[in-house]
């Protein structure tokens, strides 16, 4: 163990900030003001406020983005309550393609991605510039991938950090874990990712990656919050949505995971591969939290609502 690794890791960690900060920009400016336009038209139906949500996070690839956009977009007036329920579950999973994405762990393919970006950057067309800004940060994130994978696993044997990684067996530090770091960086998406170079440098077990993955999405609702600061009552009611079907959520799953054998029935579909059981993981917390909450759609309003009450002034 010495300086290198510590300097590769923070490296690695600052070219995949990069990367995935530059992916995502370039495709939520490619989109522009079309995104605004689909939330208000398709949905009325929450369960097409679903699919929309899910395709509008998998395109820009931030569930945050689209929520603080749903936010926005209740605070001008513009869509009711009742129409954010279905986006904010569908932004939920949809922010899951990311880690899928990840998990797929394109490195061989990194080289030619970022040589194409680069040749694209150089014409004056926009539309070819944005594609080549998305597909050079897209690989970029996976040389930073590769370089913290690599550096985590001699930093994993420091007797501090041994102690750090061991105290997250524990299902509340876990929690906690994922829930303060996801609220820092602000993005859900970079702190599956960086969880998925962990567990391929051996640093880190899928029981631990699992509980910290239920914090990390109770963390993503922290920029929401944010936007909601200041905002009418009808604005954080739809925060309150947001923070409730992750709340729940994660309950859910730490009871899952606590007394039935989930995380062992994903070890056997994918044997020898952390960073696909991470992501795994991932899908299913915000795929089912879905289909068992969106039916109670009514209930959670109402939830929001004796949350955040009528301001009588």
């Amino acid at each position: 163990m010495n300086l290198e690794n510590i300097f590769n890791m923070l490296g690695g960690l600052g070219l995949f900030l990069f990367g995935i900060g530059e992916m995502s920009k370039s495709l939520k400016m490619f989109s522009g003001s079309l995104i605004e336009d689909i939330i208000k038209k398709f949905t009325t139906n929450k369960y097409i406020g679903v699919l929309v949500g899910f395709i509008i996070t998998a395109l820009i690839q931030s569930s945050s983005a689209t929520t603080v956009i749903v936010v926005g977009l209740v605070n001008a007036g513009m869509m009711a309550l009742e129409q954010t329920v279905g986006v904010i579950m569908g932004a939920n999973v949809g922010t899951t393609v990311t880690s899928l994405i990840i998990a797929i762990n394109l490195l061989g393919l990194a080289p030619i991605i970022i040589f194409i970006g680069a040749i694209l950057l150089s014409f004056k067309s926009n539309f070819l510039k944005s594609v080549g800004s998305v597909l050079t940060g897209f690989g970029i994130l996976f040389l930073g991938m590769n370089m913290m994978s690599k550096a985590a696993k001699p930093i994993s044997r420091l007797p501090v950090i041994k102690e750090i990684l061991m105290s997250f067996e524990n299902p509340f530090i876990g929690l906690l874990a994922g829930l303060v770091f996801t609220a820092i960086v602000q993005s859900s998406s970079v702190s599956i990712g960086i969880l998925e170079a962990l567990g391929l440098g051996g640093a880190i077990s899928l029981w631990n990656a699992s509980f910290i993955i239920y914090g990390q999405n109770i963390g993503t609702c922290v920029t929401a919050l944010i936007a909601a600061v200041g905002a009418g009552v009808t604005t954080k009611r739809t925060v309150a949505i947001h923070v409730l079907f992750n709340l729940v959520g994660a309950a859910i799953f730490t009871g899952i995971t606590l007394f039935f054998p989930f995380l062992p029935f994903l070890e056997q579909i994918f044997p020898q591969n952390i960073m696909i059981q991470i992501s795994a993981v991932h899908i299913l917390f915000n795929l089912i939290s879905t289909v068992l909450l969106l039916p109670f759609s009514n209930l959670l309003i109402k939830l929001s609502c004796k949350i955040v009450p009528e301001n009588k002034n």
